[in-house]
């Protein structure tokens, strides 16, 4: 079983600016200060707790290049929208939701309202640099995701995003698949035992999936030998069992930065680490 992640809470909103007024409490704010963009990183799941996005702090002009929150009308953050100046025009380069997953239909409806902000401010707000999940604009002004636009909106290649989508969606469900049977296999102690760091090898390395390698050890811990860099995935279903890791470097971490440093699970308390 995957590990469950924390409960998600509001960033607050200290350190933001620019509010502005969605649709059923809903509502936008810049992420003005350093502080601001890193909370927004804890709260959603995200890399901007890393300090990459420290240049998107400060700046007194909302129509500057900056970070936008989309808060639920608890505060919690459901959406991020980078804004950057491309040229001479501003662009939506970026529109995601928690752990960096598409953003929900509802959260794209509510693009219209930043829209007008910059609208107001005499800007005209682009939204093409989304290219993953596009944004389609009515010609009301309404913005939808493409998967969710009115029929007479829909993108051209629409009906061959869908049909990518599916396929997609059907090798995911059968690499889970896959996944699941091999960990079912692997005989993992329930629970803490004690850790010998240098327990030997009891066995041949075991490809468990995603770039992932583990070696049994003597001590009935698998040490992980190899992973890849999208592969945290896979880590992560095996989160609280008992695996040992090598040092995994900070650059190959992301929501496990303080969880997978020299340990998977917290089993492994005694486990030494980097």
């Amino acid at each position: 079983m995957s590990a469950p992640k924390p409960p998600r809470t509001p960033a607050g909103d200290l350190g933001t600016a620019d509010r502005i007024e969605a649709d059923a409490g809903h509502y936008w704010v810049r992420l003005w200060s350093r502080q601001a963009i890193w909370r927004e990183g804890a709260a959603m799941f995200n890399c901007l707790r890393k300090g990459d996005y420290d240049s998107f702090a400060g700046g007194d002009d909302p129509r500057a290049n900056g970070l936008w929150s989309l808060r639920d009308e608890t505060g919690l953050s459901i959406a991020l929208a980078e804004v950057a100046l491309s040229g001479f025009q501003h662009r939506v380069r970026m529109f995601l939701g928690v752990s960096n997953s598409p953003a929900s239909k509802l959260a794209y409806r509510q693009l219209r309202h930043l829209g007008a902000m910059f609208e107001g401010h005499g800007s005209k707000l682009h939204y093409d640099g989304v290219r993953d999940e596009p944004v389609v604009v009515g010609p009301d002004g309404m913005t939808y995701r493409w998967d969710h636009a009115p029929e007479g909106l829909r993108l051209s290649d629409h009906e061959a995003r869908m049909e990518w989508r599916r396929a997609a969606g059907e090798r995911r469900r059968r690499e889970q698949a896959a996944h699941e049977e091999t960990f079912d296999d692997l005989e993992i102690p329930a629970g803490p035992a004690p850790v010998d760091p240098d327990s030997e090898p009891a066995g041949d390395p075991i490809e468990i999936g995603n770039g992932v390698t583990v070696m049994p050890r003597a001590d009935g811990f698998f040490r992980i030998v190899r992973r890849s860099a999208n592969s945290l995935h896979v880590i992560e279903k095996a989160y609280l069992s008992p695996i040992a890791s090598e040092a995994i470097p900070d650059d190959r971490l992301d929501v496990h930065h303080d969880d997978a440093r020299g340990h998977i699970g917290p089993a492994l308390t005694s486990w030494p680490g980097p």
